[in-house]
């Protein structure tokens, strides 16, 4: 791409960012093994709601999409190696996202 670009400082804080960091992380435990959860207080607000809820443009779809997906995989995933508490949290954060998303009710 040529031309000027905005790019934000490394340092600065995305909520898809570490929304996405923290499912890949929860992802990655092995199930049946135990092992460290990584705590949905980590991510505070980044789980709870839509990406760019005011906004229509095209690309969103898919990435709200993509996102809504994760958490419901996540909520799955911390099901099935036993935290619950957690599962319960990422299980209504993606009916928040999505109230009327069947999937999200039965995570």
């Amino acid at each position: 791409m040529s031309g000027p670009r905005l790019s934000l400082e490394p340092r600065v804080a995305v909520d898809v960012r570490v929304l996405v960091a923290w499912a890949r992380s929860v992802l990655d435990v092995p199930q049946g093994v135990g092992g460290e959860v990584p705590s949905i207080a980590d991510v505070g607000d980044a789980v709870l709601g839509d990406l760019l809820p005011d906004w229509c443009d095209d690309w969103l779809v898919v990435e709200r999409e993509r996102l809504r997906e994760l958490r419901i995989r996540v909520c799955e995933q911390l099901t099935a190696i036993g935290s619950f508490g957690q599962a319960i949290e990422a299980g209504m954060a993606a009916v928040r996202a999505e109230p009327l998303r069947e999937s999200a009710h039965r995570s």
